[in-house]
């Protein structure tokens, strides 16, 4: 069992650092993260999300967006919020990219 709880545990923080690494502008690191999720978590609706935050991390809005479609509405309205924010946010503070 507690190998089952240290599993656990790191994938969570694995998934954290991911989203550090959005901050940060790792893409790499994003990129390889994104493709081990699947790897790593059972839940589709957390799937879904976690791989909807890189992806928005990494540009990929329409990725972001699609996934978005498949997960759990209540679980993602934040994400979703961000996203239809996106826009106004990059005009705001002129183009990022």
């Amino acid at each position: 069992m507690a190998d089952g709880v240290n599993d656990a545990a790191i994938r969570r923080l694995v998934v954290e650092a991911g989203f550090a690494a959005v901050n940060h502008g790792l893409q790499r690191e994003m990129r390889t993260i994104l493709a081990s999720l699947p790897d790593w978590l059972d839940d589709p609706a957390v799937l879904a999300a976690c791989q909807a935050t890189l992806l928005f991390g990494l540009g990929d809005r329409a990725g972001a967006e699609s996934r978005l479609d498949s997960a759990d509405p209540v679980l993602c309205a934040p994400l979703r919020q961000l996203l239809g924010d996106a826009p106004a946010r990059a005009e705001s503070f002129g183009e990022l990219t």
